[in-house]
């Protein structure tokens, strides 16, 4: 009876554990089997797991052998050791599944990560050990893969990658070959620091110069020449360094030139196409915190000018001027770098950055004493962009910008990212009016109360200056309920007139409009609106610190918009419903003049709607997202004609 006993125990067994040996090959061991290369003394965690078709067989356990233990040992757990150099496979097998095919991994054990050789590829030293800040170095050694390394380091700064190029794998006595950029920023005496993944390590000591590789540069001009292939240099810097005579020059033009105060890298760009992409990047977060300034312009020509992180470009060289928008975004603090598209660039472009270590007219005083700042440059030939596009990319620079529904319609559209910029463009059909045929009409000394004010008619052009302090010069017209608008000054664009104007509009007794600059390019001022009622209006014109000036002369232009001028509404929503936390869009209108006179002029900007009269013409729109946010949102447009 014992043997039936025994038989009958076993099945049991067997049903209860839900693994019957006559069904065993209906399971498979899951696991990896890429071959994996590793360096003598690295370890890995081998992971493997049992289905049964499609599904997962839990709590079967899963034993791991190595084919030769002294090349790769393996424990129960899947830790794979290195042990030397060879090759073996590991064996995954489910235990007390007999006719289950096991999954086998190959390892290939290569020697100790080793550097053998380090060369620098521009600093010309007998012993090959010392290099600069943002240079390329060629190593050499084993188990150089950048994909096993967890550490690629110098001294305790991560290195940027350049390129790799694998030794044969059938070759056991071959070399890698990494090579890397120098960081800025790292101390004279340093060292090239690799890690294995699995714990092996190399070291390598190097002397560095303490500038980039690019210097010097603050007081001549270094040129680059880009082209069919990307520029790209990484770990320069922007030193800070005690000023001795003749050796420190400030570029910019907006700094000061006190000792101490302005650092500078100066360079001249020579494309050999004319769209041109430059990109600047602050790997350490300096990004966000120093006073950093980059202009831009023609070589020996008039400086144009940004500051990082607060302006974005429009760079467009086709017309007789460069335009550039600007924007107040808090930018997210992982963004790391501002991009700027030239379209149609001279053939020798000046590009200047510049750190302060004061307050100037466009930074603010640093918050402590400015630091050696380490940025990356990168120039591409034609446009570029880094940016994860949307439906409607690549438009984050205005001579690429999209088609906006025109006259009226929405578009479904995303902030890809912290600095996302999307611009558009439409046209107002119909005739622009003719600014130059307008009637002259001098001011009269003596107009500065509403009783003494002069009269104007649509169409006229009153000519005048602010001369004394707190002076107001006082004009007044008639309109008709209903009639559409538009008072312009004209003094700061003539370039000859000091005048910082400030426009106001009275009816009834009653201020209804002002207006204080109304583009961020210009001290000039504008009105526009519908008449509320019948009767006389009052136009006020001042300099806005009340400071007058004997040169502070002005034009002031007053005109009733024809019905070929348009009404305009433009709002942007999240139809995510985000909070003002992390969605803030902003709207901007711009004049696009680029084909008159090369400049684009902003008219008006809001959050979330805009709401203005535009006359026929060519309109650049700006949005952003002033928060820093990704996010979805929806821009609606309605344009109607006056009449």
């Amino acid at each position: 009876m014992r043997p039936i006993a025994a038989v009958i125990l076993l099945a049991a067994l067997g049903a209860a554990c839900g693994l019957p040996s006559d069904v065993s090959d209906e399971f498979t061991v899951s696991m990896n089997e890429e071959l994996l290369i590793l360096t003598v003394g690295d370890t890995a965690v081998f992971q493997a797991n049992v289905m049964r078709g499609s599904q997962d067989a839990p709590g079967v356990p899963i034993r791991f052998t190595s084919s030769a233990p002294t090349i790769v040992d393996v424990r129960g757990d899947g830790l794979v050791r290195a042990i030397s150099i060879g090759q073996a496979e590991i064996t995954a097998t489910a235990v007390g599944l007999e006719n289950t095919a096991p999954a086998v991994r190959t390892v290939r054990v290569l020697r100790s990560v080793a550097i053998e050789s380090v060369r620098p590829t521009v600093t010309d030293t007998p012993d090959g050990r010392t290099v600069s800040w943002g240079e390329v170095v060629e190593i050499t050694g084993a188990g150089l893969d950048p994909g096993g390394l967890n550490l690629i380091f110098v001294n305790e700064t991560p290195a940027t990658i350049h390129s790799f190029v694998a030794a044969p794998p059938d070759d056991e006595t071959a070399s890698d070959t990494l090579r890397i950029w120098i960081p800025a920023g790292v101390p004279e005496q340093s060292s090239i620091l690799l890690s294995r993944q699995g714990g092996s390590t190399a070291a390598w000591p190097l002397t560095v110069v303490q500038e980039d590789v690019l210097e010097p540069n603050d007081f001549t001009r270094r040129t680059l020449e880009v082209a069919s292939a990307a520029l790209d240099l990484r770990g320069l810097a922007l030193e800070v360094r005690p000023w001795a005579a003749g050796q420190l020059d400030c570029w910019s033009a907006f700094g000061g030139t006190e000792p101490d105060q302005c650092w500078s890298d100066g360079y001249t760009l020579e494309p050999q196409s004319q769209d041109l992409t430059v990109v600047v990047s602050f790997p350490e977060a300096s990004f966000q915190t120093v006073p950093l300034s980059v202009e831009i312009g023609n070589a020996g020509g008039d400086l144009v000018w940004t500051v990082q992180r607060t302006f974005s470009f429009c760079g467009d060289f086709s017309g007789t001027g460069f335009a550039f928008g600007v924007v107040d975004h808090y930018f997210d603090p992982d963004a790391d770098s501002v991009m700027f598209p030239l379209r149609d660039a001279p053939r020798s472009l000046s590009f200047d950055l510049t750190l302060f270590g004061e307050e100037t007219s466009i930074v603010e005083a640093p918050a402590g004493n400015p630091v050696t700042t380490g940025y990356d440059l990168r120039v591409y030939p034609g446009y570029r962009s880094e940016l994860p596009p949307d439906g409607h990319e690549e438009n984050d620079y205005c001579h690429v910008a999209g088609a906006l529904p025109w006259p009226t319609g929405g578009l479904d559209l995303t902030f890809d990212h912290a600095e996302d910029l999307d611009w558009f463009h439409f046209t107002i059909p119909g005739v622009r009016p003719d600014l130059g045929d307008v009637n002259v009409v001098p001011e009269t000394e003596g107009n500065n109360t509403f009783a003494t004010a002069d009269t104007l008619a649509f169409g006229d052009r009153a000519t005048g200056a602010v001369f004394g302090i707190n002076e107001t010069d006082y004009f007044t017209f008639q309109a008709s309920a209903g009639d559409w608008i538009d008072i312009e000054v004209r003094a700061d664009r003539n370039e000859d007139s000091a005048l910082n104007s400030l426009l106001q509009l009275f009816h009834g007794g009653e201020q209804i409009a002002i207006n204080d600059d109304f583009s961020f390019t210009t001290f000039d001022s504008r009105i526009t609106l519908q008449a509320p009622g019948d009767g006389w209006y009052i136009v006020a014109l001042q300099d806005v610190n009340n400071v007058g000036q004997p040169n502070s002369i002005y034009e002031l232009d007053v005109r009733r918009l024809g019905p070929e001028s348009n009404a305009v509404m433009m709002g942007a929503t999240s139809p995510d419903g985000l909070a003002d936390a992390d969605f803030s869009p902003f709207i901007q209108i711009w004049q696009d003049d680029r084909s008159r006179d090369g400049e684009i002029n902003l008219l008006i900007e809001d959050a979330e709607a805009v709401s203005t009269v535009l006359t026929p013409g060519e309109y650049l729109v700006l949005t952003y997202n002033k928060r820093g946010r990704a996010a979805r949102y929806r821009l609606d447009v309605d344009g109607r004609p006056l009449g």
